[in-house]
């Protein structure tokens, strides 16, 4: 994890959170790099579909 969640309150996570809906009709995507200790990226995949609501 490169930077915690910047969530408060009820919705306060260390780690991953998951975007809030903003409605129907939305389509989520990530994009994913495996990054060492030094910081140096070693794959990355982009525009991984993560669902739509």
């Amino acid at each position: 994890m490169i930077h915690p969640a910047r969530s408060r309150g009820d919705y306060a996570s260390p780690g991953y959170l998951p975007p809030c809906s903003g409605g129907r009709g939305n389509r989520y995507t990530v994009d994913l790099r495996a990054i060492d200790k030094a910081g140096k990226v070693l794959a990355e995949v982009k525009t991984v579909d993560i669902g739509k609501y």
